[in-house]
């Protein structure tokens, strides 16, 4: 499991969603039972509306705030406007909105926070492979010159080009820093 600061805060705000997308969905379903026919059927109406996006509360994270927020738009067209005023839901869509909106702004700061650990774990991972390379290096340069060149000439022209492809293919791809501006070639 990941340690991530806003792993839980997500689930609490999806929790306290949760509720009140269930709070107005029964408000909606006690209102077809209402005695009062143009208040039955302005709930028949919604409750269409309603179960186009299924059962909200057991989708995913994001297929959940997605829903919510087209249930949110879909109920706040003008054709439903009387509908929503005589139920007196009004106040639960806007509810629901906010914590919609919550839960969606915990998500991408949890998605923020993840892409930031994997820099760091990124540049953590490079300084290693650069300390590896520049070790390695100094190490075949060092047997070069203590046995006669000729015998790693070979390697080291083979090694090279290795090294000038790939400082070529970063470069194409737009990156920066290659081997040959942190010591290059051996």
């Amino acid at each position: 499991m990941h340690n991530y600061v806003y792993t839980n805060r997500p689930a609490a705000s999806k929790f306290g969603r949760d509720h009140t997308y269930s709070g107005m969905h029964h408000a909606v379903k006690a209102a077809l039972y209402h005695f009062d026919d143009n208040i039955a059927e302005a709930a028949k109406r919604i409750d269409v509306v309603i179960h186009t996006y299924g059962n909200v509360n057991k989708k995913s994270l994001n297929e959940q705030t997605a829903a919510v927020y087209n249930l949110v738009n879909d109920l706040r067209q003008n054709e439903l406007q009387n509908d929503v005023a005589a139920l007196r839901i009004a106040e639960w869509i806007d509810e629901l909105d906010r914590r919609n909106n919550i839960v969606e702004a915990l998500m991408k700061e949890r998605l923020d926070e993840a892409a930031h650990k994997t820099d760091a774990v990124m540049k953590d991972a490079r300084a290693n492979t650069d300390y590896a390379y520049k070790a390695i290096c100094k190490r075949i340069n060092a047997l070069a010159e203590i046995e006669a060149m000729e015998v790693f000439s070979n390697y080291i022209r083979k090694l090279n080009l290795i090294i000038d492809k790939y400082n070529k293919l970063l470069a194409h791809a737009g990156k920066k820093h290659s081997h040959k501006k942190e010591g290059g070639a051996l």
